[in-house]
């Protein structure tokens, strides 16, 4: 189990290359040498002011006799503004919170110096986090040595250690310190992917969050997450209209449109009105349209429907350790039951601590009432839970209740913009890899 994290800086906790290039420049003007842009400056970045500095100079055809002015220049003016066009990650505040909540220590090892370093983690507001922090002037070496890393390990008092950085000297440095390592994709690396091997792979903080701090319950949606429903739905609706003797048939492609409505009789209504005839059912016969579609629905579900890649799994690793588990979906109760039927021979209540469905939160997804009834209903922060999607409807409502959200994408919901998910994956398989120490 991970006691202290240790953080690199510059790429990892902020980006802090339009501050650096400023003051590159500003010390490449003071030689007459023209300006280098950013993505050159930014990729000297990873062994210190001073490294980067003469990479610069040498970029811009200054003779060794002036670097050590050059060096001089640059720290002096990044000193000056060196958080000026500087920013944190996305999702930086959240973790440092999230790890001190769960008393995890927190450390600093950069290559930057000292008095900067901190000024960084002072002006954003994060210092008071830092248990430990060594910098590129605490000893007479600097990573991708050992020694910087082990140094902070020391300082926090802990061996269960993670190293957190963006580039192949932090990636070295924990090799050299013999030190698991968790690799930001969205930092200063300059090398592929294929680089970074035998380490975890982030490219969003809040993903590292969700490693980390594991959430205590799950909230599922069914439709499309926990099984290919959706044809079998589609199925069902064309079934019914046969047998109310209207004439319609969904297309695949016309039922990937509908679902853009969340809730059965809601698509009916949407089909009524696409087809320029709204009035052609009263509510009272698109109920009971909707109520035969959903005993057919049951019918089919018994032999039609298998879980979807890593459900079983997953739920049976999250019963064992303690994971709270909850169903939030805007289809009906007796689809949930025969759902349930299928995959757990029982009732949801034997599996779930909490049914959340169409009945219970009349406001379908994208609104977020179903995931705030669930939370306020098992007293879980937003914080302490994790939704578990397919679609954007589903994402939205989600994150509109403040939850982290895994969205593994359907057959009907691959199209879909999933964006602002923490994380986007191809099932649960590859969630429990990535996330849970079960696989």
């Amino acid at each position: 189990m991970i006691k202290a994290v240790i953080f690199d800086l510059d790429g990892t906790l902020i980006d802090s290359a339009p501050d650096i290039h400023a003051a590159a420049n500003r010390m490449l003007a003071d030689f007459g040498k023209p300006p280098l842009d950013l993505p050159t400056i930014t990729s000297f970045i990873g062994n210190g002011l001073p490294k980067l500095a003469e990479r610069a100079a040498t970029a811009a055809g200054l003779s060794k006799d002036d670097f050590a002015q050059a060096i001089a220049k640059t720290g002096i003016y990044y000193g000056e503004n060196p958080t000026t066009l500087t920013q944190t990650y996305a999702g930086i505040l959240p973790l440092l919170s999230a790890l001190r909540d769960r008393g995890i220590k927190i450390g600093l090892c950069t290559n930057k110096p000292y008095d900067p370093a901190i000024a960084c983690l002072n002006d954003f507001d994060i210092l008071p986090f830092f248990d430990a922090v060594v910098a590129g002037d605490t000893l007479d070496v600097k990573k991708p040595d050992a020694a910087p890393l082990l140094k902070t390990i020391e300082m926090l008092g802990e061996t269960e250690v993670l190293y957190v950085g963006d580039s192949a000297v932090d990636y070295d440095t924990a090799k050299n310190a013999n030190v698991p390592f968790a690799f930001f994709t969205g930092g200063y690396r300059t090398q592929p992917d294929e680089f970074f091997q035998e380490c975890w792979h982030f490219d969003h903080f809040d993903q590292l969050r969700l490693r980390l701090v594991p959430p205590r319950a799950y909230l599922f949606d069914v439709d499309g997450t926990l099984a290919e429903t959706e044809e079998v739905h589609r199925n069902a609706f064309n079934a019914a209209f046969d047998r109310a003797g209207l004439g319609w048939q969904w297309s695949r492609d016309e039922y990937r449109d509908l679902l853009k409505t969340s809730g059965g009789k809601e698509r009916i209504k949407k089909h009524a009105t696409n087809i320029g005839s709204p009035d052609v059912l009263s509510d009272q016969q698109i109920k009971d349209l909707h109520h035969s579609k959903t005993e057919i629905y049951r019918d089919l579900a018994n032999s039609a429907l298998t879980p979807r890649d890593g459900v079983m799994a997953l739920i049976e690793w999250a019963r064992r350790t303690g994971v709270t588990l909850a169903i939030c979906t805007t289809t009906s109760r007796s689809n949930i039951d025969a759902l349930v039927k299928r995959f757990w021979n029982c009732a949801p209540e034997d599996i779930f601590a909490g049914i959340y469905c169409a009945e219970t939160a009349p406001q379908k997804k994208p609104d977020p009432q179903v995931y705030c009834q669930a939370l306020d209903d098992l007293g879980f922060s937003a914080q302490d839970a994790l939704a578990f999607e397919d679609s954007h409807n589903g994402l939205t409502a989600a994150r509109r209740a403040g939850l982290d959200v895994i969205v593994t994408p359907a057959i009907y919901t691959s199209h879909e913009d999933h964006g602002d998910a923490t994380d986007c994956l191809t099932d649960l398989t590859q969630f429990m890899r990535k996330y849970c120490d079960a696989t």
